[in-house]
């Protein structure tokens, strides 16, 4: 299903490509679908991967939003001190709503996605640290929206 997602995600993002006012506002003016073999451009793909993680972060974070109690019971039993439980159900969506936001815009593209390497490896250490604990809590990844408890799909 991610894989029709994605398809159908580059497909969009190839024609709105194409339009040059779009183009010149993302950063990609003259490098359009022409410039490689298969016919899509490496910005459009990259294009297309930084929409998908925006709709990811977003997802996320509009899930834990709508749940913040769920948020943080998911953080006690991820082991954060019972002190960041309140502001952490809400400093966390708004990092993933930050690094949303800044990976839809050139300029701030590249801070963005170091923004979100380091959410994600942080999400992996926690993940991770619970299963070398023998525990699986509840992920809570995107909030009231899904949840599954934490293990090696999860991390895949």
């Amino acid at each position: 299903m991610l894989s029709r997602i994605v398809v159908r995600l580059a497909a969009t993002v190839q024609k709105i490509n194409t339009l040059r006012g779009f183009t010149a506002i993302m950063g990609y003016a003259g490098h359009g679908v022409e410039s490689h073999p298969w016919g899509v451009g490496m910005p459009v793909v990259i294009l297309g991967l930084r929409l998908l993680l925006v709709l990811v972060f977003v997802t996320a974070a509009v899930g834990k939003l709508a749940d913040r109690p769920g948020a943080g019971q998911a953080l006690r039993d991820f082991g954060v001190p019972e002190a960041w439980l309140g502001s952490g159900a809400l400093i966390l969506p708004a990092l993933e709503l930050l690094v949303a936001a800044g990976l839809l815009v050139t300029d701030t593209a590249g801070l963005a996605g170091l923004g979100a390497l380091v959410l994600l490896a942080a999400f992996v250490a926690a993940i991770g640290a619970a299963m070398a604990r023998g525990e699986a809590p509840d992920c809570h990844c995107f909030g009231q929206i899904h949840s599954e408890p934490a293990g090696w799909s999860t991390l895949v």
